[in-house]
């Protein structure tokens, strides 16, 4: 029940995504409410009182909103403090945190979904890897490179020059991105994204925001909204989401820890890239695992999910080349893996650029074996010999021991490939893929 002391024509109320002012007009105090964490049956926040208005905060006071021991403790501490006047910092109080739970605990409004959609089409921060206002992941083991095509989306979107590395077409306006990093440190990324700069002939630097993070995500997230209101931030990258979730209470599961941490991400609303882990078993096995490590809810909540694959022969060149393979699309069906290829150059211990460009999977085994299906290894081949015997095919994809199984593709797939002769194969002239 709402106190009755007190109502609109008294308290003057502000609500913000990070915060709620309480303005007491008559009392002339001033409570403002900020780093609100709801745990269900735990809500702890941060208060910070003034009194009279303009005076110095009474700040950094933290209770758990459900703890009448906490609360009363803090009404005796402002007694003390304001012992000059009587106020009923208890009725205040029970007002505040009173209309703090009711909004928390406020359902949705309800909308009619029957309505012509504002966009009919699926729209991208960063097209067509970031959905926009959704979470979207790339993972792979780990110093394989994810944190350079993080950097680089950082850059294309900051300078709205997506299509200027040649593997993406443009988006539009300029996107600011807040980079959340567990895992490097400033002048990491500072050295990756002055090279990209390079590599792109960029001379104008743009502002990146950047933050070093060591505490567990969600107690981050009010200060996310803050960042997010101040920068007009469109794009958040967290490296990775596997740190980012390390300190999380110890009684939750992991698939606890994953929703909680996509539930975040949905209430600060904007579109978000976490960059995520595979073992490095799974590398040495041949990388066949599709999703990120950790609990199934990971992939269940994510809305775009790509994998990074990396040929190893390259492992110790400045040349590199990798698979980025779309493993999951909730709004539309998926890409086909994209082929790119990055080259660093070195001056010394000194990285001068790094150029991005696209590369044709088809064209190495490694990539191509690991990443394309059967069938479209096949069509690769059989674009490259015109036509050959199913042993020849076996030999050329590098499966010499499925030559039966390539027989009953070939055969099957009646749309995509033609028999010339007895166990010759040819393509038809427009192959289905």
């Amino acid at each position: 029940m709402a106190n009755p002391r007190y109502s609109d024509d008294n308290v003057a109320i502000l609500r913000d995504p990070s915060f709620t002012d309480y303005n007491f007009l008559v009392e002339h105090v001033y409570i403002k409410v900020s780093d609100i964490q709801d745990h269900g049956k735990v809500v702890d926040a941060e208060f910070t009182i003034e009194y009279p208005l303009g005076t110095p905060f009474y700040s950094n006071i933290r209770i758990n909103l459900y703890n009448r021991n906490e609360r009363k403790s803090l009404v005796v501490d402002l007694a003390q403090k304001y012992t000059d006047i009587t106020l009923d910092w208890d009725v205040m109080l029970d007002y505040v945190i009173a209309d703090i739970i009711r909004t928390l605990r406020q359902p949705p409004d309800v909308i009619n979904i029957d309505d012509e959609p504002d966009n009919e089409a699926v729209t991208y921060t960063l097209k067509h890897i970031l959905l926009k206002n959704q979470p979207n992941s790339i993972f792979c083991p780990g110093g394989m490179g994810k944190t350079t095509i993080a950097d680089l989306c950082c850059v294309l979107l900051t300078h709205n020059i997506a299509s200027a590395a040649g593997l993406l077409p443009g988006t539009g306006e300029p996107i600011n991105c807040l980079y959340m990093d567990y895992e490097s440190d400033p002048e990491t990324h500072r050295r990756y994204i002055s090279a990209i700069e390079e590599g792109l002939h960029l001379e104008e630097h743009r502002a990146i925001p950047y933050i070093s993070c060591t505490k567990p995500f969600y107690q981050y997230v009010e200060h996310i909204r803050e960042l997010v209101e101040r920068y007009h931030i469109e794009l958040l990258v967290i490296d990775s989401q596997m740190a980012a979730t390390a300190g999380y209470p110890s009684n939750m599961s992991e698939a606890q820890i994953a929703s909680e941490y996509y539930n975040n991400l949905r209430d600060i609303g904007i579109t978000s890239l976490s960059l995520d882990h595979s073992t490095k078993q799974d590398m040495l096995n041949g990388g066949n695992n599709t999703t990120p490590y950790g609990s199934i809810v990971k992939y269940n909540r994510v809305r775009s999910l790509f994998e990074l694959k990396m040929d190893d022969s390259f492992a110790d060149s400045d040349h590199k080349e990798y698979a980025l393979i779309h493993r999951k699309h909730n709004l539309t069906r998926k890409l086909p893996p994209m082929g790119i290829s990055v080259d660093y150059v070195n001056k010394g211990d000194i990285l001068e650029s790094i150029t991005f460009d696209k590369c044709n999977i088809a064209d190495n085994q490694t990539l191509s074996k690991t990443t394309l299906t059967r069938k479209q290894r096949l069509i690769n081949a059989l674009k490259m010999l015109g036509k050959a015997n199913i042993k020849q095919l076996a030999d050329y994809i590098e499966e010499p021991d499925n030559e039966r199984i390539i027989g009953i593709t070939l055969s099957k797939e009646k749309r995509t490939f033609v028999r010339i002769s007895e166990g010759v194969y040819g393509l038809l002239t427009n192959p289905a893929n």
